[in-house]
């Protein structure tokens, strides 16, 4: 039994039917051993409200309803794609909405959980779009868009950015290591577990560490808590 699991970067989306059995069979053999699920960012590759009258949102909130039912608490952080998330998605799944960053307690250690992407300070264009997909003023006025709107205009982001990321060094999309040296000593922790870079490992500063957890695409990724401590896991549907 864990105490904790996490997973970051799932990017669930209608078009991928394999990842979604994936994830679904993760929830199945994995999730339903653990006394709290973490979900911190980007769980779906797109997320246009929660008004959205597609039926793949109800499936995935029905998948997680059934293990919330079982007895397992879900959290979820929001990421830069699915930013729209909100309360209305959280209570047919049986989960929790959580900010980013949390930082949680295990036994006497402190660990800040984040999405990642505020570290990734080398990337002036994207911190700027960061500011504005999390301001909540202006999330309330893109929400009054029509659904058809929505969709056409964080597709066209979506583009822009992945055309940006091919034009700079992967090195300034990655997380700049002072950046959560420095939000760990905000806030007054030695781990933090974060995603967003898809880059899978652990970083070691002194007695500080920083677990990265990797995407969904080809096999699944996640992170464990019990009493021996955090291990990075790799998971295959069986």
């Amino acid at each position: 039994m864990y105490d904790a699991l996490f997973v970051s970067d799932v990017h669930l989306h209608e078009t991928f039917p394999q990842r979604h059995a994936l994830f679904c069979a993760f929830l199945e053999q994995k999730a339903t051993q653990c006394a709290c699920l973490y979900i911190l960012g980007d769980f779906f590759d797109y997320y246009f409200g929660d008004d959205d009258p597609c039926p793949y949102q109800k499936s995935v909130a029905d998948a997680l309803k059934k293990l919330s039912d079982k007895g397992v608490k879900i959290k979820i952080m929001r990421g830069n794609h699915d930013f729209l998330l909100a309360d209305g998605f959280m209570q047919q799944a049986g989960a929790v909405r959580i900010d980013d960053p949390t930082i949680i307690k295990h036994k006497d250690q402190k660990i800040l959980l984040s999405h990642g992407d505020a570290w990734c300070t080398k990337d002036i264009s994207y911190q700027r779009l960061r500011k504005i997909i999390h301001n909540r003023f202006l999330q309330w006025c893109f929400l009054r868009l029509k659904v058809s709107w929505r969709k056409y205009l964080i597709t066209n982001i979506d583009k822009k950015n992945k055309s940006h990321y091919k034009s700079i060094s992967p090195e300034c999309f990655d997380v700049v290591d002072q950046s959560a040296i420095e939000a760990l000593e905000k806030y007054q922790c030695d781990t933090t577990i974060h995603g967003h870079t898809h880059r899978c490992g652990v970083h070691i500063y002194g007695k500080k560490m920083r677990y990265v957890m990797g995407n969904w695409h080809k096999n699944g990724s996640y992170l464990s808590l019990n009493k021996d401590g955090l291990n990075i896991h790799r998971f295959d549907q069986d």
